[in-house]
């Protein structure tokens, strides 16, 4: 290769090298950045990006080691933050360091650029720090600290979160409150005065006898929604802003009384309800609709030596198409009810009735609980003690968990082939099950 050659190949090789360098070595994307961080503040001086490429400054300054610097910890607006803890970190250098009542402190820094680590648990809630990395060298004498205050305000910038079901808001004349919702349901916002105006998704909704009322969800589950309050008045308006989800919602459950309820529901749709149990004993749950799906889920609390809070352990139990379901329960305990319809019968677009019958049983000999020509399972609480009532002649196959004593009219059950037992049985004779262990033990009578 001659030289002329060769210095031509050594100015393509140049030339590419510099499109990459524009084009951030991301091919066709040419927005990404090439970061340079050449005054060592951590930060890319192109984009603002947090960023790292080495110190160069440090330990090239001959004749200088260190210098006493006062560190002030501070808000963008210049109020000062005590009890700030941070730490500067430069290789096996490491200061921590905690802010004074004025927002200060000095310290001695030997010269270098350093990284910048505030704790977190010392800031207020909504903060986080925004310096990430500081250079010490000649004639600095004071370096900022900055912390940036993200507390919500009802600003566009940084809005109020939708919490609570019931949230005071004060609204000066023309002004307007910004919120964000992160949540997976429908929720329906209610506000008792005739000068607010609810903005969301692009439209605006005024008050109608008093009242403006707007519908909001997510256009995804988790996502966060925003919408805003605006007064439209001359005057101050202080009120408040409710926010529930439609009735029958997970959420917002239906509460259950008598003995009978009926849900209406589309395809896939679930209607639910909530049960409170008056007294210790097994609730039955009888499915009347062809195609009609039943869930009730008890949440038990358990616990567990070591932890703070109780365990909660869901346990559920289901019916379909007519048929019962058994739960076991204690008084003052909220059982969840869905209903929905389901499989071959529903049709799109239609809605469903769902009819379903509920009575609570003692499990007592005065009050034992009926056993239909349906399967029956069934968990028992510690200690549980239940008497169960053949509706029928029949014969019964019954499986329990081990440590469970099984008696047919007082007498003790024999275990049979694979712990089942295989009975006859008349109507009105009493299966008794006691769980004696010390755990949720399992029943099963297959009539």
């Amino acid at each position: 290769m001659n030289f002329k050659r060769f210095l031509m190949l050594l100015l393509a090789l140049s030339l590419v090298a510099s499109l990459a360098a524009c084009n951030g070595g991301g091919g066709d994307n040419t927005d990404e950045c090439t970061h340079v961080d050449a005054d060592d503040d951590y930060l890319c001086d192109k984009c603002g990006e947090h960023f790292d490429d080495g110190d160069e400054t440090a330990g090239n300054q001959p004749g200088a080691a260190n210098a006493e610097v006062s560190f002030v910890v501070k808000f963008a607006d210049g109020n000062t933050l005590s009890g700030v803890k941070f730490t500067l970190v430069r290789g096996d250098k490491v200061y921590e360091l905690e802010s004074g009542a004025d927002g200060s402190v000095k310290h001695t820094v030997d010269f270098g650029t350093y990284e910048v680590y505030v704790d977190s648990e010392t800031l207020p809630e909504y903060c986080y720090a925004d310096t990430y990395g500081l250079k010490i060298e000649e004639g600095v004498n004071s370096l900022d600290i900055i912390i940036v205050d993200n507390t919500p305000n009802g600003s566009r910038e940084n809005p109020f979160w939708l919490t609570e079901n019931e949230t005071e808001i004060s609204v000066e004349p023309g002004a307007e409150l910004h919120f964000n919702y992160r949540g997976s349901t429908l929720k329906i916002l209610t506000i008792d005065n005739e000068h607010l105006i609810i903005n969301f998704n692009g439209e605006s909704f005024t008050a109608v006898d008093g009242v403006v009322s707007a519908e909001i969800a997510p256009a995804e589950i988790g996502q966060i929604t925003t919408f805003s309050i605006k007064n439209g008045s001359a005057s101050h308006v202080n009120a408040i802003l409710k926010a529930y989800a439609p009735l029958g919602t997970e959420e917002n459950p239906f509460e259950l009384s008598g003995n009978t309820a009926t849900a209406t529901v589309a395809e896939e749709q679930e209607m639910h309800y909530i049960y409170t149990a008056e007294k210790d004993g097994v609730l039955l749950i009888l499915n009347k609709t062809e195609g009609g799906s039943i869930t009730a889920v008890r949440n038990l609390e358990k616990y567990i030596e070591g932890f703070d809070e109780p365990i909660i352990i869901p346990i559920h139990s289901q019916t379909n198409d007519g048929n019962s379901t058994y739960t076991y329960v204690k008084a003052g305990e909220k059982i969840k009810i869905s209903a929905s319809y389901r499989g071959n019968y529903a049709t799109d677009g239609e809605t469903h009735d769902v009819e379903f019958g509920f009575t609570l049983y003692e499990g007592t000999e005065a009050d034992p609980v009926p056993v239909f020509g349906d399967d029956l399972s069934i968990s028992l609480d510690i200690g549980a003690s239940i008497v169960f009532v053949a509706a029928a002649d029949g014969t019964v196959v019954i499986s329990a968990d081990e440590g469970t004593t099984l008696s047919l009219n007082g007498n003790a059950l024999n275990v049979g082939v694979d712990s089942r037992y295989t009975i006859e049985v008349k109507a009105n004779d009493r299966i008794t099950a006691e769980n004696t262990t010390e755990e949720i033990s399992r029943v099963e009578i297959i009539f």
